[in-house]
């Protein structure tokens, strides 16, 4: 029970996802892979990201995870069925359905937004899942590929001239999907959430906000609890588990980070999107990426 989950993502924006489940599940030791070699996912083909979410994966067992969690948006929208395929028995969440499952259960007026990066809204994976949940929904998609890069760059804690040009960006994007009425918007993107308070004050009073990794921690703590591998009292307190835990004195951390490149960088930047400091993190040289 004390094995730790797998959460991966093509860089720092799945941090997001492992703050929500360090918050719902503080029991729950966790190993985070950030693809930041290899980033973004997001203007790349379903059979390149299929291939790259395989080989993480990979990798992640090799760590003893009892669930993989893909942060990813892209990676979920475009590898998800193919992973589950490839690796069964081993449980495997991803974002997608999740978020639009709680936009559907927030809207009363079943006119849903959803914002991602190009290849998750080309994709269409929201719009198959909400519609899916409820046939009568109306959904509205915008990619917003500068939302990464303001993120990444600071600009979203910058000072009052960044959080001008933050907030132009922002309604450039958003302005489109408020004149639709839609009372519901998914965060299709693990930066978003960051720039989460500037988009709800583009939007008209009343339209909900639904970030994917507050619904992805839940829907992952549903499902550990259901197949016994949730973490109990008695054994958080046990022996550590097997993998990049190993048997140690004393608790197990709660998180371990691996990169697939710059492990200072990602730790410095890191820090912003988990909002507390990251204990270690690890650069996976290439051979041991590679033959995982």
């Amino acid at each position: 029970m004390n094995r730790p989950i797998g959460v991966f993502d093509s860089g720092l924006g799945g941090l997001t996802v492992v703050k929500a489940f360090l918050r719902h599940l503080p029991e729950e030791p966790i190993v985070y892979f950030g693809d930041t070699a290899r980033v973004p996912y997001g203007t790349k083909s379903k059979e390149t990201i299929t291939r790259f979410s395989g080989e993480i994966i990979r990798f992640l067992k090799k760590h003893d995870v009892k669930m993989i969690v893909i942060a990813c948006h892209t990676a979920s929208a475009l590898a998800l069925d193919a992973v589950i395929a490839e690796f069964p028995g081993l449980p495997i969440l991803g974002v997608v359905d999740p978020a639009s499952r709680k936009a559907v259960e927030m809207s009363k007026t079943k006119r849903i937004g959803v914002i991602g990066t190009r290849s998750t809204i080309s994709s269409g994976s929201f719009e198959r899942a909400i519609y899916g949940l409820e046939p009568d929904a109306r959904v509205f998609s915008a990619a917003c590929p500068l939302f990464v890069p303001l993120v990444e760059e600071g600009w979203a804690a910058g000072g009052v001239a960044d959080k001008e040009v933050v907030d132009r960006v922002i309604h450039k994007y958003i302005d489109p999907l408020a004149k639709e009425q839609i009372d519901s918007l998914i965060l299709g993107c693990t930066h978003y959430p960051i720039l989460a308070e500037r988009i709800a004050s583009a939007l008209p009073a009343g339209v909900s906000l639904v970030d994917p990794a507050e619904e992805t921690a839940l829907s992952a703590r549903f499902v550990l609890k259901e197949l016994g591998l949730a973490v109990t009292p008695a054994a958080a307190a046990g022996p550590a588990a097997s993998g990049s835990f190993g048997a140690q004195a004393g608790p197990s951390p709660k998180l371990k980070c691996f990169v697939s490149d710059d492990a200072l960088s990602f730790k410095r930047l890191g820090e912003v999107f988990l909002g507390s400091g990251i204990p270690s993190v690890e650069r996976v040289v290439d051979e041991e990426f590679q033959t995982a």
